[in-house]
């Protein structure tokens, strides 16, 4: 919808309304047509000239169901009536009356002067519509809310994303997804606080921030308690000040501790770790000063919020970074400070072919390649006794179930722990609106977004542009040596890599054991040695345009002198001339062959 919109480029409010109905299974076909024709690229044409009166606005393009009312009327001189009974049959695609209709259609026609094949055409565009079609007066109010929402959206981006954010707090997948658009919009999502938030979501400066009501176990009396004796007394300034000028009834241990665990009090100074610590004790000096005051018993010994000190913590650490995104999720249902996939970005977005917010829209049954974390894991055994499993995989979009079949889960089914970061391949399984993936491989990943890091890792994982790119970044790559950043080339070692002889397979494991095990009587890889950045995309320029059956090796080397030997995904074509045709891109003997 997103690209066909950019290539609409819409100036008027019937161009959106048409879009939300033609991108429905029945005119689905004629989006590119109703584009094509709105910019000229296609000349308008009508099948018959009765149609041009009912179908101009739509350049001619069938779009709403009650084009087929009015086409019905123009061609067939149908009455309203008649058309309504027509379109019914249609889209119940009852073929009895569907025949019937037709035969009547086809009558009128003729009488009106229509050639039968110009009938039998018009008819055959009315049929989609029984996959599903949108009716006028629908697509005007989604087109007119969709105008709106986007001009809300451009205008005051953080306003706009807060109201979506509170309209579906009850759902944290959407929430999630919400959260997610949010960062592409670079708006910041601050974590709850009892110093500042409200209880839903709240627009702070250009960012959002979270509301109390999001904290698990903080219900709505929790939530009118502190902001009561925010409003009345002023910030918290302590955790033994918020315990005391709190309604302890409402705000119990239970709730400090979410609060805590979520991030609510961390504004008050103390880390969380110490502040669970030292929380039971606090609760109770706490709920005895209130239990006084309510009892009149204050007296000269008034046991206010001021008398409630503090007590010492214990000397320790603070959580883990990992310990408190734990916690943060368990008590927000979703990340907000950080996100452990956050790290992996940069290796996950070199393989994965679709985002999990973004399944639902594909088509049934389309393969995909997607990344994400492992949440709960249901291993269960099929009637004949094989094992396999049911998980859920997020990302920072979403998160889908996915189903594992006995033969990948018996493979490799140990790669599937909670918390674990998995690359899966599989297809799309889309029903009623909600997509599942059909999990047919698990692909392999580095113990540690750390361990990518390492040249050998990086080449058997990723494709060679991707290696030099790293390398740049991490300053491996030699700025000139007086060679155009290139050793000279070695006339004894070409036929090495990294000290392995040629012909030797190299070591299990590696690059070279990879491209050696091969049929005997193939040719042997081709070997390309290049040593800057602009050299590999020009490589993997000449790869894409002459694809063929040679392997590549490619030879990447560091300013340092270090060789990585990286496996090109792409073939090349094993054409006359090509040898020589490399060595004039990447120098003389910087190309060979064993």
């Amino acid at each position: 919808m997103r690209r066909y919109l950019k290539d609409l480029r819409p100036d008027r409010i019937e161009d959106v309304m048409a879009m939300v109905a033609l991108f429905r299974p029945g005119p689905m076909a004629n989006i590119p047509s109703y584009i094509r024709r709105k910019h000229g690229q296609e000349p308008v044409t009508y099948l018959h000239p009765l149609l041009e009166p009912v179908l101009k606005d739509t350049y001619g393009v069938m779009v709403y169901q009650e084009d087929i009312m009015t086409v019905a009327q123009a061609v067939a001189g149908y009455t309203l009536a008649e058309a309504d009974v027509l379109c019914y049959a249609i889209r119940k695609k009852i073929k009895d009356r569907l025949l019937a209709q037709r035969e009547k259609f086809v009558a009128g026609a003729r009488r009106n002067g229509v050639h039968p094949k110009i009938v039998d055409q018009i008819f055959e565009q009315f049929e989609p519509f029984a996959r599903y079609g949108f009716n006028r007066a629908h697509a005007a109010c989604y087109g007119l809310i969709a105008y709106y929402t986007a001009y809300l959206k451009a205008h005051y981006p953080a306003e706009y994303m807060t109201a979506v954010l509170t309209s579906d707090a009850g759902d944290t997948e959407k929430v999630a997804q919400a959260v997610a658009e949010c960062h592409r919009m670079d708006i910041r999502i601050l974590p709850p606080d009892v110093n500042t938030s409200a209880a839903s979501f709240t627009v702070e400066g250009e960012a959002i921030r979270f509301g109390l009501a999001a904290v698990r176990n903080v219900g709505p009396g929790a939530v009118e308690s502190m902001i009561a004796a925010r409003s009345s007394a002023g910030p918290f300034t302590g955790l033994a000040d918020f315990c005391a000028r709190v309604d302890t009834r409402q705000v119990n241990q239970r709730v400090v501790a979410s609060l805590v665990k979520a991030g609510a009090l961390d504004s008050l100074g103390t880390a969380r770790a110490q502040m669970l610590q030292t929380l039971d004790e606090t609760m109770e000096n706490a709920q005895r000063a209130q239990r006084v005051r309510a009892q009149g018993q204050t007296g000269l010994f008034d046991m206010g919020a001021e008398a409630i000190s503090q007590p010492a913590a214990p000397a320790g650490d603070e959580f883990s970074r990992e310990e408190l995104l734990t916690m943060e999720k368990e008590m927000l249902g979703l990340y907000i400070s950080d996100h452990p996939l956050h790290r992996w970005q940069p290796i996950l977005a070199q393989r994965v072919t679709a985002q999990l917010g973004q399944l639902v829209d594909l088509p049934d049954r389309k393969e995909v390649v997607v990344g994400g974390l492992v949440g709960g894991v249901k291993r269960t055994i099929t009637r004949s006794g094989s094992a396999m499993a049911f998980l859920t995989l997020e990302d920072l979009t979403g998160s889908v179930e996915v189903v594992v079949f006995p033969r990948v889960y018996e493979q490799q089914g140990y790669a599937l722990k909670r918390d674990a970061v998995v690359l899966l391949r599989g297809r799309v399984d889309i029903e009623e609106q909600t997509a599942k993936l059909l999990c047919e491989e698990i692909l392999s990943l580095p113990p540690s977004p750390d361990a990518a890091a390492d040249g050998a890792a990086v080449g058997e994982m990723l494709s060679p542009a991707t290696q030099v790119r790293k390398a740049n970044r991490s300053g491996e790559w030699d700025k000139g040596n007086g060679n155009g950043g290139r050793p000279a080339a070695r006339g004894a070692d070409r036929g090495r890599a990294n000290g392995i002889p040629a012909g030797s397979g190299g070591t299990p494991g590696s690059a070279e054991h990879v491209l050696a095990r091969g049929s005997d009587t193939a040719r042997p890889p081709l070997r390309i040695r290049v040593s800057t950045r602009e050299e590999m995309e020009q490589l993997e320029r000449f790869l894409l345009d002459h694809p063929g059956d040679r392997q590549v090796c490619v030879h990447v080397v560091t300013g340092h002198g270090a060789e990585h030997i990286v496996p090109a995904r792409t073939r090349v074509l094993d054409a006359e001339g090509l040898h020589q045709e490399l060595e004039q891109l990447f120098g003389e003997g910087n190309v060979w062959e064993e």
